[in-house]
């Protein structure tokens, strides 16, 4: 499905926390010309580790989704392995550079001008000028040495990036010559605008939970109605109830009036199940924000599974049991 353009610089880390609020959207497209004679298109979108993808016009996309990590070709479309999910990661060069923390295991940071990056990846910066980094010095697990060096550096959303890197395996050279390169934040749903869902159960279940997250970080009633079917089963507080769309809809248009939601994030990698027309998903979010009464902050941790239902083609809400954390 997909050919390494260059080696393995990052590996995915062990933990997950992956917030749905997220503004971050770094997006990169690349001519590559490597010393053996060949040459490619890229592109790259990046809004976190578990938000990204790689895709060149003659092999397709490979894309990292939360848990799950899928490709699509112009003939066939598929799951893919963790591995390929690192390839994704080992290709966001300015997410590195902006962001480093994004990429780093949650606890690794800076050590004397290291990023330490999971699974016992490190990237040292070996040099700068002007301020800028003019070279990377990667060293993966098994010892294998990767120089990165930065040319042409521009300002980008009033950040000086470059729009030149060579990377050199000892054996090739990939020169990615960028012809754009977008940092500005934008809404928190713009990376599933920029990299449509695949007909794979999986991801769509996923994406129905993440959609309902956000529904939540943009305060919209409408939308967490319009994600649930016509009836849904509820099962909190002791109770067993039948909820239709319009109450979901009333329910949150009272919640959303009373609570501004900052932050909705993952805090383990979800759990997703699909067998023909129904499914579910198990995760444990925890969610940060505000009163809009009074401004009083609140910061609680939740569990539940959601049951799903496909109709007409869609994934829809069709049941949840849940609860929070004492």
């Amino acid at each position: 499905m997909f050919r390494a353009a260059l080696p393995l610089l990052v590996a995915c880390p062990a933990a997950f926390a992956s917030d749905a609020c997220t503004t971050r959207a770094i997006e990169t497209s690349a001519e590559v010309a490597v010393s053996d004679g060949t040459s490619f298109s890229v592109r790259t979108l990046y809004q976190s580790r578990d938000a990204a993808a790689y895709f060149r016009p003659d092999t397709g996309w490979l894309v990292v989704d939360g848990p799950i990590t899928w490709s699509v070709s112009d003939d066939d479309q598929a799951l893919a392995t963790d591995a390929a999910g690192d390839f994704v990661l080992g290709h966001q060069l300015h997410a590195m550079l902006l962001a480093p923390e994004t990429l780093a295991a949650p606890g690794a940071g800076d050590d004397a001008g290291r990023i330490a990056l999971p699974a016992g990846t490190h990237i040292e910066v070996r040099e700068e000028r002007n301020g800028n980094v003019a070279a990377l010095a990667a060293t993966t697990p098994d010892g294998q040495s990767i120089g990165i060096k930065f040319r042409d550096w521009r300002p980008v959303d009033g950040t000086d990036l470059p729009h030149v890197a060579v990377f050199d395996d000892g054996q090739r050279r990939f020169t990615y010559q960028y012809t754009l390169i977008r940092t500005a934040a934008r809404t928190p749903d713009w990376f599933w605008s920029a990299v449509p869902a695949p007909a794979l159960d999986e991801v769509g279940i996923y994406r129905l939970h993440r959609e309902l997250l956000l529904a939540h970080c943009a305060g919209d009633a409408g939308r967490m109605a319009e994600l649930s079917a016509e009836s849904s089963l509820s099962a909190n507080r002791g109770a067993l109830q039948w909820v239709a769309r319009d109450e979901v809809h009333e329910r949150f248009v009272g919640v959303f009036a009373n609570v501004d939601y900052e932050q909705y994030i993952d805090l383990q990698r979800p759990v997703v199940h699909a067998e023909g027309d129904t499914g579910w998903i198990a995760v444990n979010p925890r969610a940060i924000g505000r009163s809009r009464i009074d401004a009083t902050p609140f910061d609680t941790t939740w569990s539940w599974i959601m049951l799903v239902r496909r109709v007409g083609g869609r994934w829809l809400n069709a049941g949840n049991a849940s609860s929070a954390a004492r």
